[in-house]
């Protein structure tokens, strides 16, 4: 965006709120209305070049997005797309150039506007939980965003999102130490973490030391924080089964094709279930 002529000639002032409300989501001809209307309060009808007929022809009719926001594929991310915010008149031409600033690995998750190089640079739970998210998608970010996250959650014992995001890339680092993971996952829950996904995950490794109990709880505190977390019924089902309690392994499974009928992994457990001999 910030490339955008757009960006450039309002001397930065346009950010994400600017179009954006964070506590909107439209779709189809009611988004292409919505943001047709942010493009005219900077700009006019008659700034377009097209005749009127030629914009109704687009889908949705009379579209700014269509035709200088259109969406391109994420070639590393499966049946994604991602709206050029590059805001180019023709989609095809290449953006105003901006004046280069050298780039580091931290460059790329946090660079200061124009002007402003002088900031302070941010906290190092903003750098570490952001490496962390990038990491998930760019593998060479990892590595450094280990360091950060690992810092970080020394340095920031009670803060449930650090302790979250260590414990998950624990796991992920020391799959078959599971033991580190599990303290300081347990660390995020105390710390006033509500996910569902920290005490499924914390309950598999709870289950696979032989603690029943523990791992029964965790699973049962998962659903209630997320009734429709499928990972964590799945989880339970399994411990039903294992310590031979098919009949609720079934049940909990059923709970699963409630509100989730098409689930193929449910629905094969549930077959299989109900096939075993009790």
């Amino acid at each position: 965006m910030e490339m955008s002529r757009c960006s450039i000639e309002s001397s930065g002032r346009l950010g994400c709120i600017t179009c954006h409300d964070p506590h909107v989501q439209l779709r189809g001809a009611a988004a292409a209305s919505y943001f047709r209307r942010k493009c005219l309060t900077c700009h006019t009808v008659q700034s377009c070049s097209l005749s009127s007929t030629r914009r109704q022809a687009t889908s949705p009719p009379d579209s700014c997005i269509q035709c200088h926001m259109p969406k391109k594929s994420v070639a590393n991310i499966g049946h994604s797309a991602l709206t050029d915010h590059r805001i180019l008149r023709i989609a095809s031409q290449s953006p105003p150039q901006v004046p280069a600033t050298p780039e580091s690995q931290e460059d790329l998750i946090y660079r200061p506007r124009s002007g402003q190089q002088s900031a302070a640079p941010p906290d190092l739970r903003t750098q570490a939980l952001a490496f962390y998210e990038v990491s998930q998608v760019y593998p060479a970010f990892r590595q450094r965003g280990f360091a950060l996250l690992e810092q970080a959650a020394r340095e920031l014992p009670d803060d449930p999102e650090v302790q979250e995001a260590y414990g998950l890339v624990l796991l992920v680092a020391h799959p078959q130490s599971p033991a580190e993971a599990a303290q300081v996952l347990q660390k995020a829950i105390d710390s006033g973490s509500p996910s569902a996904e920290i005490r499924t995950r914390l309950a598999k490794i709870q289950l696979r030391e032989g603690n029943v109990a523990a791992a029964r709880q965790l699973y049962d505190e998962a659903i209630e924080a997320d009734p429709h977390y499928t990972a964590a019924y799945l989880g339970l089902a399994y411990l039903y089964e294992v310590t031979g309690d098919p009949e609720s392994s079934i049940e909990t499974l059923e709970r699963i094709l409630k509100y989730d009928a098409g689930n193929e992994e449910a629905g094969t457990a549930l077959a299989e279930a109900k096939e075993s001999p009790r």
